[in-house]
């Protein structure tokens, strides 16, 4: 919600023609010396000047101005919005976006957790058959969970402690 103001040069002052959002009853009442003016949009519509600007309001609240200067009657117009207002998208915008990063970067993380642990599970059960056969449990097997290049690989590991077995037990029966 924002504020137009018609303002108007009488000497060194300023003279609010409407009543103001802030302060209701202070049509022409409502005077500001142009010396200690803080609202420089008023000051430079009045005096014929025309743009944007942000500055500070008569309540002293920073806001983003466009004022123009109306030539026929020397009045200025001044149309304002306090820069939490003007802005309060953009920050609610702000604030979206940081919480979907952090939700992005959580689910990236709960991914990577479960794909490493995926990957290094069987990998993990490999190194414990290696191990029980390499203490001569000849008869551990590896499960077989998947197809891809780690099952071929157990399938493998399996089929060596078999043919391991074989031997042994062929090697045995000849001593």
């Amino acid at each position: 919600i924002g504020e137009t103001l018609l303002v108007r040069r009488e000497g060194n002052n300023i003279v609010y023609l409407n009543d103001l959002r802030h302060k209701p009853g202070t049509a022409v009442k409502f005077v500001s010396p142009i010396a200690s003016a803080g609202d420089i949009p008023s000051v430079l519509s009045s005096g014929g000047e025309e743009g944007i600007k942000e500055s500070v309001d008569y309540r002293g609240v920073s806001v983003v101005s466009a004022y123009r200067h109306i030539p026929v009657l020397n009045w200025g117009l001044v149309a304002k919005q306090d820069l939490t207002e003007a802005f309060a998208p953009v920050e609610k915008l702000k604030n979206r976006v940081i919480l979907l990063i952090f939700v992005c970067i959580l689910i990236v993380i709960a991914m990577g957790i479960s794909l490493t642990s995926r990957i290094t599970q069987p990998i993990l059960q490999l190194v414990q058959g290696a191990k029980a056969i390499a203490s001569g449990n000849l008869d551990h097997r590896i499960p077989i969970a998947s197809e891809n290049e780690v099952g071929l690989l157990a399938r493998e590991f399996n089929h060596m402690a078999m043919k391991l077995k074989e031997s042994y037990s062929n090697l045995e029966q000849k001593v």
